[in-house]
C-alpha cells in the first residue's frame, strides 16, 4: 500500500506538480483523457456532412465481387444483370414476375444485389435514385442502406469514376440539395474531360437548374465526343438555347483524368428507362 505524504500533497496543490506515484498516475490518466477529447473535438469540427453520413452507413458486403463496372468482363455483367437487373427492374415495374425464377420482384432488392456486386454500376445507381424519388423515401423497400450510402460506397470504391459523381449530383439536385449537387457535378466533370456520357448528364443537370449556357457547353462537348442521343439537344432547342458550333474549350481541371474512364459514349444514363437499342451504346437515357 502506498502511503501518501501530506507535505507532498500540499506541495502538489500549491504548484500543480504531481509528486507521489498515485497522484502521478492519476494526472497522467487525466492528461491522456483531455488530449483524446481535444483530438476528437478537432476531428469532429473538420468533418463534412458527407463524413457524418458515411459513418452511419453499413458495410455493403457481397459474395460476388465487388467489380469495377467499367472494366468488368461481359460475362460478369451478364451474370448479374441477367438475374437481377433486367428491364422490369430498371424500369421499376411494380409486381413484376421474375422471368426465370417466378417470384414477385422487389426492384430495390434486385438493385441492391447489383450495386453490391458492381458498386459503380451507373444505370443501377440511377434506377435507385429514381426509386427513392418515386417512393419518396431515403431507403426504398428491399435495400440494405439509405440511397446516399450506395453513392458514397461507389465513390470510395472507385474515386476516379466521374460518372458516379454526376449521377450522385443529379440525385442531390432532384432532392433539393442544389449546392451539394453542383459540387458533385463539378467533381465529375474534372475527372472525365473526355467522357461523352459525363458531359451529357452534366448538361441535363445544368438544364434542370435553368443554367442554359452551361448546359449548352456540356451538350456541345458530349456531341463532339460522339454521344448518340438527341434528348439534351432537343430540350435546349425547346427553350431557344441551342446553338450549333464547336464546344468552348474546357477549363483545365485540377483533378487528374481517370485512367480507367469509361470510353466516350458508352453509358449515358440520366432520366433513364431501360431497353434502348444497341446502336445507342447501352444508354438508358430518354431522348
Amino acid at each position: 500500500m502506498i502511503k501518501r505524504s501530506s507535505g507532498s500533497t500540499n506541495l502538489a496543490a500549491r504548484t500543480g506538480i504531481c509528486l507521489d506515484p498515485f497522484m502521478r498516475f492519476a494526472c497522467l490518466c487525466l492528461a491522456l483523457l483531455c488530449s483524446f477529447s481535444a483530438s476528437a473535438a478537432s476531428t469532429a469540427s473538420a468533418a463534412t456532412p458527407e463524413d457524418d453520413i458515411s459513418l452511419a452507413c453499413p458495410v455493403l458486403r457481397h459474395g460476388y465481387g465487388p467489380f469495377d463496372y467499367r472494366s468488368a468482363a461481359n460475362s460478369q455483367r451478364q451474370l448479374v444483370e441477367g438475374a437481377h437487373f433486367f428491364p422490369d427492374v430498371e424500369n421499376l415495374k411494380r409486381n413484376a414476375i421474375h422471368p426465370n425464377r417466378g417470384y414477385i420482384v422487389i426492384p430495390g432488392s434486385e438493385i441492391d444485389y447489383t450495386l453490391r456486386a458492381f458498386p459503380n454500376h451507373p444505370r443501377a445507381l440511377l434506377a435507385l435514385s429514381r426509386l427513392s424519388l418515386r417512393d419518396k423515401t431515403d431507403q426504398p423497400q428491399g435495400t440494405k442502406a439509405p440511397v446516399v450510402c450506395y453513392f458514397l460506397n461507389a465513390i470510395r470504391f472507385r474515386p476516379d469514376d466521374g460518372l458516379v459523381h454526376v449521377i450522385y449530383g443529379t440525385h442531390l439536385l432532384r432532392s433539393g440539395k442544389t449546392q451539394l449537387a453542383l459540387e458533385e457535378l463539378q467533381k465529375g466533370e474534372a475527372l472525365s474531360e473526355e467522357n461523352a456520357s459525363v458531359h451529357y448528364n452534366l448538361g441535363l443537370a445544368y438544364f434542370e437548374l435553368k443554367r442554359y449556357p452551361e448546359s449548352l457547353a456540356s451538350a456541345q462537348r458530349a456531341y463532339a465526343l460522339g454521344f448518340p442521343l438527341p434528348g439534351l439537344r432537343d430540350k435546349l432547342k425547346k427553350v431557344g438555347a441551342w446553338k450549333d458550333g464547336p464546344p468552348p474549350p474546357l477549363a483545365k481541371a485540377s483533378a487528374p483524368s481517370a485512367a480507367a474512364s469509361t470510353p466516350a459514349g458508352e453509358t449515358g444514363i440520366a432520366d433513364g428507362a431501360a431497353g434502348q437499342s444497341a446502336t445507342q451504346a447501352n444508354s438508358a437515357a430518354t431522348p
